[in-house]
């Protein structure tokens, strides 16, 4: 066995030394460089400093800038520190704060509604603060498609404290064109875990049965029959669609629906996601 001199039991120590301190070095270069990347990126400011200045144009004029501004963030928002995603959603929320734009001029308001969405539970509950106040919320017979397109995006959002919201809106509300866009929007909801989406499947099936059944009645000429098939008219597509969805199943009407579910709400195996 060959036997090392001090002076080379130096020599190998200090390169032993050395080695360390520069892995060390880089571990440490390495922790620092993802530590910049996490935090908040001064562009983004000043990317939303500039939309909210172009907000305070006179009569609407920067909306289009504002637009392309809500375009050019969007894409990068997944990787976004939490505070600029955050900061992101609250800027946006702040177009339906400041004066009401026309309902015949709703581009920004759908870009922010659109992208609100696809932002994630986040934004689930400024989605729902838009619905409700003005100027959808105070003038919902101007802003009928405006109102279907926030309820779309909430149920994009898959904000799960929302979906009560969603069904209440769907099975309690009395405008077709709102249960339709609520009702379907619950369909995002797939991913959610088994018992949650019973409870939706459940719920939703008793105002559509009760809904299909008013329109069985032998008076034809009753306006309550009348308006309970336009009703039905108006749901039975999007809520078939939400319901194939929270379930793997597909069937067409609420009478099909309920003999499934009574059959199969308690076991699990039978139930699929996104049919």
């Amino acid at each position: 066995m060959t036997t090392l001199m001090p002076s080379r039991i130096l020599q190998a120590s200090s390169k032993v030394v050395l080695c360390g301190l520069l892995f060390a070095m880089g571990v440490a270069a390495q922790a620092d460089e993802a530590g910049a990347k996490k935090k908040p990126d001064p562009e983004v400011a000043a990317q939303l400093k500039m939309f909210k200045s172009a907000l305070s144009e006179k009569d609407f004029t920067g909306d289009e800038r504002a637009i392309e501004i809500i375009d050019r963030l969007l894409p990068a928002a997944a990787e976004m520190h939490p505070k600029d995603r955050q900061n992101f959603i609250k800027t946006l929320h702040t177009v339906f704060r400041g004066r009401k734009r026309d309902p015949g001029e709703p581009a920004l308001y759908k870009a922010t509604v659109v992208a609100l969405g696809s932002l994630g539970p986040e934004s689930g509950r400024t989605l729902k603060n838009i619905y409700e106040k003005a100027p959808f919320g105070t003038k919902p017979r101007d802003w009928v498609t405006m109102r279907e397109l926030v309820l779309e995006n909430l149920g994009k959002a898959s904000d799960e404290k929302q979906a009560k919201f969603l069904l209440d809106e769907a099975t309690r509300g009395h405008e077709d064109r709102i249960k339709a866009a609520a009702g379907k929007a619950l369909g995002n909801y797939e991913e959610s875990d088994f018992a949650f989406r019973r409870d939706l499947v459940k719920k939703l099936l008793v105002d559509y049965g009760r809904i299909e059944g008013d329109t069985k009645s032998n008076q034809l000429e009753d306006p309550n029959v009348i308006t309970r098939k336009r009703t039905l008219a108006a749901i039975s597509d999007p809520w078939n669609e939400a319901l194939a969805r929270l379930t793997g199943q597909r069937f067409r009407t609420a009478e099909e629906w309920t003999h499934w579910f009574n059959k199969n709400k308690t076991d699990k195996e039978s139930w699929s996601k996104g049919a």
